[in-house]
């Protein structure tokens, strides 16, 4: 399909995207990866003919896994990140995997922080401070699968039933605590079937599972909002967290991509985030009730400006 028809469709729209163009920014993602080549083709077609236009280019802020020197995409990526006319490469993940792809000394190679931090700028929205509602942030299952395909590691990995009893069992914790809790997604209609599936095996009627399950949200902006109206977030997508951490609101994370506690890290509260296989219902719970009376240690401004550090960098380049 690549060679016969969608090299040469991309290529007209790159060339023609690129005309008059001063400087290319490829911003954010889990781009530097090999998806069954659907980055890697993708990129170097669109990095070399920046090259060859002479159009300095800045990867900011994007996702990077999966360096194998066998691995015909990986060959690709280092491809297109050592071309001369890419300046800047930042990652919000794993610093050390991306200079593994990157052989040239002239660019400028760091760690950056999402530009999400800034979602709720964007949006202009801010969080409920009169909210007592923790919400419980679900992902399917199936993503584990793709984790453990994608990188061999088995580290997070829980199956189906393993994944559902946690949820189950921190949802009756919660009731016993009498804590108030909603069930949400980011988005994905697999991750917002499998709350509702969570939420049946609970015996939870359908009046019962519409209170409780926050529709599915299907724009960024109704993302950020819905985000906005807990106090607290327990979930496992990352950028349920991001979003989190823009509007101030203290989150638990439930990892199951090594990206997940980068950003942890990255943003100082990886004592926070836990991998299922060795953390306890209770241990969460305890974490959670820890977190939601230190949220201070949360300073948003700070992640902002680290998120346009680079920015005045892309300034001086043009």
């Amino acid at each position: 399909n690549w060679v016969f028809k969608d090299k040469r469709r991309l290529h007209e729209y790159f060339e023609k995207s690129l005309e008059n163009t001063d400087l290319l920014i490829i911003a954010g993602g889990q781009l530097i990866m090999n998806n069954n080549l659907i980055f890697p083709l993708r990129l170097h077609e669109l990095v070399k003919i920046a090259n060859d236009k002479k159009i300095p280019i800045i990867f900011n802020s994007c996702g990077v896994q999966n360096y194998s020197k066998k691995n015909f995409g990986t060959k690709l990526l280092e491809q297109s990140l050592n071309y001369d006319n890419v300046k800047i490469v930042t990652t919000r993940d794993d610093l050390k995997m991306l200079k593994k792809y990157i052989k040239s000394e002239d660019k400028i190679v760091d760690k950056s922080i999402d530009a999400a931090v800034w979602c709720n700028k964007a949006y202009n929205i801010e969080k409920n401070k009169n909210s007592n509602i923790v919400g419980l942030g679900i992902i399917s299952p199936n993503m584990y699968q793709v984790y453990y395909e994608r990188t061999k590691d088995k580290k997070y990995y829980l199956t189906k039933h393993e994944l559902k009893q946690f949820w189950m069992d921190l949802i009756l914790k919660l009731d016993d605590e009498k804590v108030e809790w909603k069930v949400f997604c980011n988005g994905a209609k697999s991750d917002y079937d499998f709350g509702y599936e969570i939420l049946k095996d609970l015996n939870l009627n359908d009046k019962e599972i519409n209170n409780k399950l926050v529709k599915r949200p299907l724009e960024a902006k109704e993302l950020v909002k819905q985000i906005s109206e807990f106090n607290v977030i327990i979930s496992q997508r990352l950028h349920s967290h991001i979003i989190a951490a823009s509007l101030g609101i203290p989150s638990i994370g439930i990892v199951w991509d090594e990206k997940v506690f980068d950003f942890a890290k990255a943003i100082g509260v990886e004592k926070y985030f836990f991998n299922l296989n060795n953390t306890s219902v209770n241990e969460v719970y305890e974490a959670y009730k820890m977190y939601k009376c230190n949220d201070n240690i949360l300073n948003p401004d700070l992640y902002r400006n680290e998120a346009i550090l680079y920015i005045k960098k892309m300034k001086e380049l043009i």
